[in-house]
């Protein structure tokens, strides 16, 4: 071929191809002979650079030469991948990408000038990397998904490949290692008849993904030690030992070794893969350092300096090569050595030096979504951090840096997100009419979704609306990468003592944390700490709690006896009374009547009213009055916050008239996916007795007139409380499609209140009472808390979200909202009167099923109707002022009248 076609890259890339299929020196001496005849060949300078760069040797000034002799030839394909090459080894080697993005521009101004198509894609990957490479997680993703679009499913198998390991490694980056597991798979299928080391390095990352998952209870540690031997194998057949640029094998032994823990086997294989980095100037040496560095003191305490050199040089290698996730985990490591022998004050300090890099790299996502996922996959730091300063046998107890270190982890996004709210608001015109340009076209796609006759073209519709979400998700960044309040967000947590002090006398709160194992190379922790932080306004207090792997299991199966209404409920409810709320509520103030409760991992999806002192004894629902709040910060922000002028107005909207398309509505459409949306016959009373107790100016809308567009097109400023009587459909896949589900009301709309569009509703402080089933949950992420319809109506700039953790029966929410109701007429506040209502419920003998499940969100201490009983007073002072009046009028009258007739007597 390179006869025949001496200018052809096709020609020089069959070496490529026998270096991937195990014969690479074969190759290298072939190009090397070529060159000897030619030394300024460009394509063999180019595949020769590309075959020993792979094998960590020296290759910049092969593809220097490369690039001239292209340019010289005038060969705009061949120049454009050239100086791709010499990008992409600057940056893998460590040197800043920024400083060689140059390359990459003229690459990329090559493939537009001269349509290369393929070279644009490449280009466009690279730009991928390169933010993978600055931990922009974001445009990492927004660039991989436009080279997707470009390459389609019929482009070149190498770049397809490519661009499914920087997926892989993206899922990787932010803890989503289901997905990164299914995209290193799908790409080991593609490349496993035409290219045995992609294929080996695929199975690296499925190993990688399986191990994480493991970890996490979510796979069998054997069947992730398979995976990982399969790629040790698959690797030693064809060398992938890939040198400084990929690491290869040697990632794959390492996670072997650390399966296998702090055994003498295991401390003599990190010693040889150190070996044998060092000998490679390999640029992955970090994870090995900090496994040894853990392994050799957790098998010998008296080896503590020994382990700690080790944990110094990781951390003296990290500061050099100025990377800042590299410098966390160092930083970390060292820090739990120090602590462990003995030496706290410096312990703290690389701790804290620590999550601020952690921070750091959250910090550099402005996409919401990737902000929350990252910070999730690091979220162990934090918690693991703050366990350290709780537990007697590390030191003496500092509540207050662990309150400060949760709520620096806590809600985070979401309390972020809420100081953005108004520049979001106030976007230039070109980026606010993007983004309405693209929820009108997911509106349409999925209105025609519910079209019956769509046959054949459902799975195309189907693409495009993955496609429009994915246009979605790069608007947000852009959004986020635009507003003046991202570039300057500073987040500070309130003080404990300022939380202290806004808790009234009969409040306290309960902080929790619960730490899960989920150990891996880069972060081998297996002693983290779960507690809960009683604080009233005069004590802080801290107890021991199970950690989350023992409380989880417990919970789901307490959960499952619940829904049975039988009864058998009560020994878990005692169970977890004790294990989560014993010591923590003795020793309470008589006064304290209410709690305020923090949750944190499984404990999110508890219903904590339902919880009981014994098997047969008091129920907490019996002795305090109960709302959650997704952190400390949140909650004292909702507390110092004026919500504005209230009148008592409502605005119900209930029973609405699903949508329709051929025939086929929503209801119909959902129930062959295994999705039922029933009648709710109730809902119509319910929303007329809320209506009724709220001000003159509330409204009650049904049916047809229950609508999105009516929701939007209302300034909901005017009323205090929202109430939406109807379905909800709660997608933990995919949070942002989640949904409360309305009448359409207009043709632009599909009767799909989705989670994106309900953040950008202005409610200002409302309170939102959503009488619909699962209302109240969604998908969990550590440390972030839920992530569902509740947290998009706080972004909307509620104070308090009333919803449901679980299905509800129609009757049974309507008997609990109507005494509710009748409550908050008047005029008590939010978690008194669902109290008062759970009470009345157990009165009645209904089972915890049928009242825990309704949980008061956010802060429980508004009153949202206490205007309505004011004017309800007011208007009582006015009709016994008026009837005074007439009485002493009718008196004198009569005193008159008498006085007359004496008179004349």
């Amino acid at each position: 071929m390179v006869r025949a076609q001496p200018r052809a890259l096709a020609s020089y890339r069959c070496y490529w191809d026998l270096a991937h299929g195990g014969r690479r020196i074969e190759a290298e001496r072939a190009l090397e002979v070529i060159l000897r005849r030619q030394p300024e060949n460009p394509g063999a300078l180019l595949y020769l650079g590309l075959c020993r760069d792979e094998r960590g040797l020296e290759s910049r000034e092969l593809f220097r030469r490369s690039i001239s002799a292209f340019q010289r030839s005038g060969d705009p394909e061949g120049e454009g991948y050239a100086r791709l090459a010499l990008f992409a080894v600057e940056c893998m080697e460590g040197r800043s990408c920024e400083e060689n993005r140059d390359q990459l521009d003229q690459a990329d101004a090559l493939a537009a000038r001269f349509h290369l198509a393929d070279l644009r894609a490449l280009a466009i990957v690279w730009r991928a990397r390169d933010a993978l490479m600055a931990d922009d997680l974001g445009a990492a993703e927004r660039h991989l998904r436009r080279a997707e679009v470009a390459v389609g499913p019929a482009g070149p198998l190498w770049l397809r490949s490519w661009i499914l390991a920087q997926f892989g490694f993206l899922f990787l980056e932010e803890g989503r290692f289901a997905e990164a597991l299914d995209t290193f798979r799908t790409q080991a299928n593609l490349v496993e008849a035409v290219s045995p080391a992609v294929h080996a390095i695929a199975l690296g990352g499925m190993g990688t993904a399986a191990l994480e998952l493991a970890q996490r209870g979510e796979l069998d540690r054997g069947e992730a030690e398979r995976m990982l031997r399969n790629a040790l194998d698959a690797e030693d057949r064809v060398g992938v030992d890939l040198g400084s640029r990929y690491a290869g094998s040697l990632v794959t032994r390492l996670q072997l070794a650390f399966l296998h823990g702090p055994t003498d086997a295991a401390i003599d294989e990190l010693q040889r893969l150190r070996r044998t980095h060092e000998q490679r100037g390999s640029n992955y040496p970090f994870p090995v350092l900090w496994l040894l560095a853990r392994f050799t003191f957790e098998h010998d305490h008296s080896a503590l300096p020994g382990a700690l050199r080790y944990a110094d040089e990781a951390v003296a290698l990290c500061q050099l090569r100025s990377h800042e996730w590299e410098r966390a985990y160092g930083l970390l490591a060292r820090a739990d050595l120090l602590w462990r022998g003995g030496d706290r004050g410096r312990g703290v300090a690389d701790a804290r030096a620590a999550l601020d890099s952690f921070e750091r790299l959250r910090g550099r996502q402005p996409e919401a979504t990737v902000r929350a996922r990252y910070g999730a996959s690091t979220a162990f730091a934090h918690q693991l951090v703050a366990g350290w300063l709780l537990d007697p046998a590390r030191g003496p107890p500092d509540a207050e840096a662990a309150f400060e270190i949760m709520e620096r982890l806590r809600a985070r996004v979401l309390f972020e997100n809420l100081l953005a709210a108004h520049g979001r608001r106030e976007l230039p015109p070109h980026l606010r009419e993007g983004g309405v340009d693209i929820h009108q076209r997911i509106s349409m796609l999925q209105r025609r979704l519910l079209d019956s006759g769509l046959g054949e073209q459902r799975t195309e519709v189907q693409r495009a609306l993955d496609a429009a979400e994915a246009e979605e998700a790069a608007w947000n960044d852009d959004v986020a990468r635009a507003l003046p309040e991202f570039r300057s967000l500073e987040f500070a947590p309130p003080r404990l003592v300022d939380v202290q002090r806004a808790l009234v006398p009969e409040e306290a709160m309960l902080l929790f944390q619960t730490w899960t194992r989920e150990p891996n190379p880069e972060a081998p922790y297996e002693d983290g700490s779960s507690w809960v932080l009683t604080v009233t306004r005069e004590s802080v207090r801290a107890h021991r709690i199970p950690d989350a792997e023992r409380l989880q299991p417990g919970i789901e199966q307490w959960l499952a006896l619940l829904a049975r209404r039988d009864g058998s409920e009560a020994p878990g409810a005692a169970r977890l009374y004790r294990d989560l709320l014993g010591p923590a509520l003795e020793g309470l103030p008589r006064r304290v009547t209410r709690l305020v409760v923090v949750p944190d991992g499984p404990l999110h999806a508890l219903p904590f009213d339902a919880l009981r002192v014994t098997e047969r004894g008091t129920l907490l629902a019996e002795q305090y009055a109960v709302s959650i709040a997704p952190s400390a910060t949140l909650w004292k922000h909702w507390r110092s916050t004026e919500p504005g002028t209230r009148t008592g107005a409502l605005l119900a909207l209930a029973d609405p008239e699903l949508p329709h398309r051929a025939g086929v509505g929503i209801a119909e459409a959902w129930r062959q996916t295994g999705i039922t949306l029933a009648s709710l016959p109730r809902a119509r009373d319910e929303a007329r007795v809320a209506a009724a107790i709220g001000a003159s100016a509330s409204r009650m809308l049904v049916g047809v007139e229950a609508s999105e567009h009516l929701l939007k097109s209302t300034d909901l400023r005017t009323y205090d409380v929202l109430h939406l009587a109807t379905h909800a459909v709660v997608d933990v896949e995919a949070p942002e499609r989640s949904a409360v589900v309305l009448s359409p009301g207009a043709e632009s709309e599909d009767g799909l209140l989705q989670s994106r569009e309900i953040s950008e509703l202005e409610l200002e402080g409302n309170v939102v009472v959503l009488a619909a089933c699962r209302s109240a949950s969604g998908l969990g992420l550590r440390g972030e808390g839920v992530v569902g319809l509740g947290r998009s109506f706080f972004e909307a700039g509620a104070h308090a979200v009333i919803g449901s953790l679980w299905a509800l029966r129609d009757d049974e929410s309507s008997e609990l909202l109507d005494a509710y109701y009748r409550r908050l007429g008047r005029g008590e506040t939010l978690a008194d009167a669902m109290a008062e209502a759970r009470r009345a419920s157990i009165r009645s003998g209904a089972p915890p099923a049928a009242w825990a499940g309704m949980v008061v969100l956010g802060d429980g201490a508004l009153r949202p109707l206490q205007a309505v009983v004011r004017g309800r007073a007011r208007q009582r002072l006015e009709h016994l002022a008026a009837s005074g009046a007439l009485l002493l009028a009718l008196g004198l009258g009569a005193g008159v009248v008498w006085r007359r007739r004496r008179a004349r007597a």
